[in-house]
C-alpha cells in the first residue's frame, strides 16, 4: 500500500477541522481547536479585529479576534463554525524521520496536503529567525513544503493529530508552534502571579528565573514565593524562560498542585502552587 494511500483517510478527517482565516483579500488557514468555536491562527494571518472563517464546505461566518500573541505569533479567533475540534499530542513524543504532514490553503489551493518528516523540536540557530534576549522559543521543526495561505494551519503526525500551527519557512525547513505552546497560549487559568526575568547561571545556582514581583493572594504568594527567589525549575523541568514557566502552568490540571524548585539566599526549598481553574 503505498504511503498517499496511507495518509489519505487521515488527513481527509483532520480536513474537517481546517478551515481559511480572511482578512479581505488576504488570509491563511486556522484550526478549529475546540467545541466552543476556538480557532487559532497566526497572528501574522490576523491583523484585524473581524475576520472572516471559510468552512470547508464554503460557508462564511464571521470571527472576532480575541487574542493575540504577536512575539509568539498565535492568534485565537472566536466563530460559531460548528466543525468538529482537532486532536492534538505533543510533538515532544516524535523522534526524528517520523512522518508528518500539513494541511493548508498554499496559493489559492485549498485544503493541500503535503508531507515530510519531522526534523526535531526546540530552538533555531542565533539569527535564523528574529528573538528576544533571553527567549530563544521552541519550533517543531519539519521537511515539509510550506508556501503562502499555509499560515495558522496544523502540522500533524501520522495519526492527525496536530503537533504545531505552521508559522513560517526557516533554513529550508517547516516552523510550527508546538501544540504544547498553543494550549500554554490559550490557557485562561488563575496565572502564578510572579514578574520574572531570566538570569544567568553562577556557582551556586543554574540558570532560572529570578522573581522581581509576586502579586498578593495569587497562588505564588500562597505557596511562598517572595521578590528575590530564583525559580530553577517547575514540575521537574528546568526554567530558562518566562515561556517555560507559562508552559509548566498551562500544562497544570484544574486545581492541581505545580511543584516549584526555588532557590534563596544559596539554599535550595521546594514550594507547591495550587494553579486553580478560576478565570483570570
Amino acid at each position: 500500500m503505498s504511503l498517499a494511500t496511507l495518509l489519505a483517510p487521515v488527513a481527509e478527517l483532520l480536513r474537517r477541522s481546517v478551515v481559511q482565516v480572511r482578512v479581505g483579500a488576504a488570509g491563511g488557514a486556522g484550526v478549529v481547536w475546540d467545541a466552543e468555536g476556538a480557532v487559532v491562527t497566526n497572528a501574522h494571518v490576523a491583523q484585524a479585529a473581524r475576520v472572516t472563517v471559510v468552512r470547508p464546505d464554503g460557508a462564511a461566518v464571521p470571527g472576532e479576534v480575541e487574542r493575540l500573541d504577536s512575539r509568539r505569533d498565535l492568534a485565537l479567533v472566536r466563530a460559531a463554525v460548528g466543525l468538529p475540534p482537532v486532536r492534538t499530542a505533543d510533538p515532544a513524543g516524535l523522534r526524528p524521520g517520523e512522518l508528518v504532514f500539513a494541511i493548508g490553503h498554499p496559493m489559492g489551493v485549498n485544503e493541500a496536503v503535503s508531507a515530510g518528516v519531522f526534523q526535531a523540536l526546540g530552538p533555531l540557530p542565533d539569527g535564523l529567525v528574529p528573538t528576544r534576549p533571553g527567549r530563544r522559543q521552541r519550533w517543531v521543526q519539519a521537511d515539509v513544503h510550506l508556501a503562502p495561505g499555509n499560515s495558522g494551519g496544523p502540522i500533524a503526525d501520522a495519526h492527525g493529530r496536530v503537533i504545531g500551527i505552521s508559522a513560517m519557512i526557516a533554513g529550508g525547513l517547516a516552523l510550527a508552534v508546538p501544540s504544547t505552546d498553543v494550549r500554554a497560549f490559550l490557557s485562561r487559568r488563575r496565572p502564578l502571579g510572579v514578574a520574572v526575568r531570566p538570569v544567568p547561571a553562577r556557582a551556586d545556582v543554574p540558570c532560572g528565573l529570578r522573581v522581581d514581583h509576586v502579586v498578593t493572594g495569587s497562588p505564588a504568594s500562597d505557596a511562598g514565593v517572595a521578590p528575590g527567589d530564583i525559580l530553577v525549575a517547575a514540575a521537574g523541568s528546568p526554567l530558562e524562560s518566562a515561556d517555560d514557566l507559562a508552559r509548566a502552568v498551562a500544562l497544570t490540571g484544574p486545581d492541581d498542585w505545580l511543584s516549584l524548585d526555588v532557590v534563596r539566599e544559596g539554599r535550595w526549598q521546594r514550594r507547591q502552587a495550587r494553579i486553580t481553574g478560576s478565570r483570570s
